[in-house]
Order: C-alpha cells, then sequence, then structure tokens
C-alpha cells in the first residue's frame, strides 16, 4: 500500500504510476490537499485508509 499526499515532493505521480506497475498487487491512496507527511496533513483519511487496506487485503496468518 502507497499512502501518497497529492502535494507531495517526494513521492511524484509519475512515481506512484511505476510503483504500481512493478508491483501489481499494491494498491494506491492519493489523499487531496496533503503532502508528504500524509497522516499529519489528513490522519482521518490516512487511517481509514490503512483500515480498510489491512481489512480487505491482508490476509489473517495463524501460526
Amino acid at each position: 500500500m502507497l499512502v501518497r499526499g497529492k502535494q507531495s515532493h517526494v513521492v511524484s505521480e509519475e512515481g506512484a504510476k511505476e510503483l504500481l506497475e512493478l508491483i501489481p498487487t499494491a494498491k494506491l491512496i492519493d489523499v487531496t490537499g496533503a503532502g508528504h507527511m500524509v497522516a499529519g496533513d489528513d490522519n482521518d483519511v490516512f487511517s481509514g485508509g490503512l483500515k480498510g487496506f489491512l481489512d480487505e487485503d491482508v490476509v489473517e496468518v495463524r501460526y
């Protein structure tokens, strides 16, 4: 999972697209109004996206 602030100067839109091409199972959350520090800029969107990813995409591992 890549959480990217749309206003990030560190992770470009092109860089995010390249990652998705390299890792086809990757998920992207592009947060409008956030810079590189998405959790600090919009914690509700960050935590909601993380919870959705964990609930839907991470397989429970039992030992």
